[in-house]
């Protein structure tokens, strides 16, 4: 990420008239299979981008958080502000207030004084390629450098999801969080969300198979109320079960009389429970270079959360429909949040060069976060 660094610490040279004390940066990621699993503390399986995000900080002036970012308005906010405060084009300095308030609260220091941050980002906003938790990732492990601290890789996700839990009202899982903190070059990493234990996994050689990403057009935002609404499903879908989350439920649960007066929690125990096994199956067939079987279980994924969960919409499903007709596609499915953002598919290596030409990105893994 050299170009965005050298871009967030001009940003900052440029507007603070000073130079940062710390720079860090976090990707992006795309998830291969296993979305809305992780709010009940399934499986997943993302991969982390080459795109992401370089947050650029320093100590302020007096008691005022100074925020910038490329083609964002300037953010100038009191210490002992009410975030709420932060609304319309301000709103994406809650989750930089956030995180820094959370990571104060973490190590156990006080919040006595303002930050300069300046912040540069390649991750497509509403893209479900989550620009947010690269954005919170690479504040707090820019905090690390700047206080000569060392935060766990589960710790800083653990500090990044409460911050966009309680500052920017977004009650999402921890998968954002934790493939920032721990991606691997070339790899996806299978995450149980209840022991937060991530497990890498190969991405397929070159010659079998490439994962691309192809953009529906359409832009979503996780903090409208479908996502909430999803998550609240799976809350009383456990609880009608009888379980602490629906990663404890079984396909035979599923069709338990209890959830006919429910329907959204039928849905929802319906995707998870499905979901979650796609998952693991899907990562013992990437280990096993069985790229057919993975495609499978992606077009299997896209119809559960299309046709069942109702978290995709008509573009995605028309890019999807189009892309699994196709030879030499092996799989696709939406990916992220959904309601819009991208597609990914599995493809053989000449469909993916025609793919490309035409606009599409292929899937370089990156590194993960790091202090520059």
């Amino acid at each position: 990420m050299t170009d965005l660094s050298t871009r967030a610490h001009t940003l900052f040279v440029d507007h603070f008239n000073g130079l940062p004390a710390a720079t860090a940066s976090a990707p992006g990621r795309v998830n291969l299979i296993g979305d809305h699993t992780d709010y009940a503390e399934g499986f997943v399986l993302p991969a982390a981008l080459a795109l992401g995000c370089v947050g650029a900080i320093a100590h302020g002036d007096g008691a005022r958080h100074e925020f910038i970012a490329a083609d964002r308005r300037p953010v100038s906010y009191p210490v002992g502000g009410n975030a709420e405060s932060l609304t319309g084009d301000e709103r994406w300095a809650r989750y930089v207030v956030g995180v820094i308030h959370e990571w104060h609260a973490h190590h156990q220091r006080p919040l006595d004084r303002g930050y300069r941050v300046a912040v540069a980002s390649d991750v497509p906003l509403g893209a479900g390629l989550s620009s947010s938790a690269a954005l919170e990732v690479a504040i707090a492990t820019a905090l690390d450098g700047l206080h000569g601290c060392v935060t766990a890789p589960v710790e800083r996700a653990l500090l990044c999801q409460r911050a966009e839990h309680r500052y920017a009202g977004v009650p999402c899982g921890i998968m954002d969080q934790l493939i920032a903190c721990t991606g691997r070059a070339d790899h996806a990493m299978l995450i149980d969300c209840r022991s937060l234990v991530v497990d890498p996994v190969r991405l397929p050689m070159a010659d079998d198979a490439e994962l691309v990403l192809v953009d529906t057009g359409v832009r979503h935002r996780n903090d409208d109320g479908a996502y909430a609404a999803r998550r609240e499903a799976c809350r009383r879908a456990a609880m009608i079960l009888g379980v602490v989350a629906l990663r404890d439920a079984d396909a035979a649960m599923v069709d338990s009389p209890a959830l006919c007066d429910d329907a959204g929690a039928r849905a929802a125990a319906l995707h998870v429970v499905g979901e979650n096994s796609r998952v693991l199956s899907f990562a013992d067939a990437m280990r096993a270079g069985d790229v057919v079987s993975a495609g499978g279980l992606m077009n299997e994924s896209h119809d559960s959360l299309s046709r069942i969960y109702r978290v995709s919409c008509p573009e995605a499903d028309a890019l999807v429909q189009r892309l699994q007709c196709e030879a030499g596609v092996l799989g696709a499915r939406m990916t992220g949040a959904g309601f819009g953002g991208w597609v990914v598919a599995l493809v053989r290596p000449d469909v993916a060069a025609r793919m490309v030409e035409g606009g599409a990105m292929r899937l370089r893994a990156a590194d993960g976060a790091r202090v520059c």
